[in-house]
């Protein structure tokens, strides 16, 4: 057997399934994730490279997941 298929075989853990779906089911804040991104592509020593980004808002609106997905 091939090392692929073997890997194709194995099963995925519960913690992997759960990120799977986490990362799938994410909706909205294009925006947001579209300046993290653009951020990564410049130069550290460039004026408009941002070192910290502020994340806020009121409770249940998606915070820990806008950050989850920087993350990824």
């Amino acid at each position: 057997m091939e090392e692929g298929a073997r890997v194709a075989e194995r099963r995925l853990s519960r913690q992997e399934l759960n990120r799977q779906w986490r990362r799938s089911g994410f909706i909205g804040r294009e925006q947001q994730l579209d300046v993290f991104r653009r951020n990564l592509g410049r130069d550290p020593e460039s004026p408009d490279f941002r070192y910290l980004f502020h994340v806020h808002g009121n409770g249940g609106v998606g915070k820990t997941s806008l950050i989850r997905q920087w993350e990824q």
